[in-house]
Parts: structure tokens; C-alpha cells; sequence
């Protein structure tokens, strides 16, 4: 073999390692789900982080699951039941025209904490994203979401309340309730599970909170972005989901969800998810 063949045959080796490296690299990248979507990442812990859309994205998926509400439990003899359970987080999923070097701000909501019979605590705590606290009874379920600056939604009302940023929300699950061991309502969803506020029911949806209707204070009743809390020791009931809406306390509402008019497609696939929140981004 001549000197020049051979040394050809070294650099087609050398470019077929190199492009395997760089295959490999790809694939370590990007997960490749058997549905032919690939997760670009999943943030499953509570709190707030950035991320940046990678070179050669131009659509994602956003998959957002708010939390599950906190529950009611006691303790026998070391024996833990479950008196009332907190609502699933709800689910929204929706696909957005994006450009590589975007930077989104995702938002993971917690669990709503639970709270023991006969404990000398006040209730399960509510968390940092919207679900309310409770009174002898399982906080509130935060909710999940995706913000970015400039691009959210477009209501007037939302921007007065400082919530133009967002643009997509899970809504978060309601508290199981202590008084009358009723589970809490899942969240939303265009609204949260349970009657709907527009009948003095206990859940959210686009337009307005959950509704108290026995409420000792205007705190149990829901509102833009935030779960109701319990009043008062004797409530015993669950407190609201954070949401677009939050729910209302005393019966566990559960809050809405929200997809903007900027994405080309969504649903509200229903509120399914147990535990923390979850945001899920995929391209494909």
C-alpha cells in the first residue's frame, strides 16, 4: 500500500472515532424517550431555577405538575393511618416557539405538609409557591410553573398582580381536612377538582378562587396565585392549592392551572401527580 493511501485510510479512521465521540456526546445530552420525544431536563426538586434553550431548539414542550396537598394523619400505638389524604398536583402541558440562548425560569412547587392528630403543631405548612397553610389539617399543595420576562400573559389583571411573567401553571392539590376527614381536591386543570368557585364550591379556576362559604376569616378563601389558609384551631379544614387561582380552605380546594395564548398547542391532561411538583421540558 502507498504512503498516500495509507495515511487516507488513517484520517477516514480518525473522523469515523470522531464522529462517533461526538454521537455519544449527543445522546448523553439529550434523553431519548421511547414516545420519539427527547427530555432536554427534568427539575423535580422544590424550588426556583434557570435554564437556558439549547442551539438548534426552536419548539419545547413544558410539562408542569403542581404538588400534592399534605394529609391528615394519626398515630396509633406507632400504627400510622391515613384519616384524609391531600389532592393530586395537576397537570399542564403545552408546546412554545422558542430560540436558542432563551432563558426560562422554572418554578417546582413542594407538598403541602401534613399534620398529626393530637400533635401540639398548628397544621401542615403550606410552601413557597401559593398553597395555603392549614389549621389542624394538611396545608396546601404549591403550585409548578414557567416564567419568562416580556413574554407572559397579556391580562391587564395578571400584570397588576405581578404574575404577567408566567406562562404556564400546575395547579397545586388541596389539604385533607381534620373537622370532617375529607380528602382534598385535586388541582387544576382550567380548574381545580371538586364544584367549581362559580358555585360557591371550594376549588378554583381561570377567573377566581376557591370560595369559603363558612369561612371565619377572608384568609380561607382563595385567590390569584395563592391557596387559602386556615383560620382558626376549630376549622380543622384542608387548606387551598396554589394555583392561578388558589383554592379555598376549610374543604381542601384545589387550585387552577394556566396555559398562555402564546403557546401553540396545550391540554390539562388532569391532576394525577403524587408528592412534589415536577417540571419536565422535551423537544421532538
Amino acid at each position: 500500500m502507498s504512503r498516500r493511501a495509507l495515511h487516507s485510510r488513517r484520517l477516514g479512521v480518525r473522523f469515523a472515532v470522531a464522529g462517533a465521540a461526538l454521537v455519544a456526546a449527543a445522546l448523553a445530552f439529550f434523553h431519548v424517550g421511547s414516545s420519539g420525544a427527547t427530555t432536554l431536563k427534568t427539575f423535580a426538586t422544590p424550588g426556583s431555577y434557570t435554564w437556558k434553550v439549547p442551539t438548534g431548539v426552536t419548539g419545547v414542550t413544558f410539562d408542569v405538575l403542581g404538588a400534592r396537598g399534605g394529609s391528615v394523619l394519626q398515630n396509633s400505638g406507632g400504627v400510622v393511618n391515613v384519616i384524609s389524604s391531600g389532592g393530586a398536583g395537576g397537570e399542564a402541558k403545552a408546546r412554545f416557539a422558542v430560540h436558542a440562548g432563551e432563558v426560562f425560569e422554572i418554578v417546582v412547587g413542594g407538598q403541602g405538609g401534613s399534620f398529626t392528630q393530637g400533635s401540639s403543631g398548628g397544621g401542615g405548612a403550606g410552601g413557597f409557591n401559593g398553597g395555603g397553610g392549614g389549621a389542624y389539617s394538611g396545608g396546601g399543595g404549591d403550585t409548578s410553573d414557567v416564567r419568562i420576562g416580556g413574554r407572559g400573559n397579556t391580562c391587564a389583571g395578571s400584570k397588576a398582580y405581578g404574575f404577567g411573567d408566567r406562562i404556564i401553571v400546575g395547579g397545586g392539590g388541596g389539604g385533607g381536612t381534620n373537622a370532617s376527614n375529607i380528602n382534598g381536591d385535586a388541582g387544576g386543570g382550567a380548574t381545580g377538582g371538586g364544584v367549581t368557585c362559580a358555585n360557591n364550591g371550594p376549588s378554583a379556576t381561570q377567573e377566581c378562587g376557591g370560595f369559603a362559604s363558612a369561612a371565619s376569616c377572608v384568609a380561607a378563601h382563595g385567590t390569584f396565585g395563592q391557596g387559602g389558609t386556615g383560620c382558626t384551631p376549630t376549622d380543622g379544614g384542608g387548606a387551598g392549592g396554589g394555583g392561578w387561582f388558589g383554592g379555598s380552605s376549610r374543604t381542601g380546594g384545589g387550585g387552577s392551572g394556566f396555559i398562555n395564548t402564546l403557546s401553540t398547542s396545550g391540554s390539562f391532561p388532569g391532576g394525577l401527580n403524587q408528592g412534589d411538583g415536577k417540571v419536565i421540558i422535551t423537544t421532538g
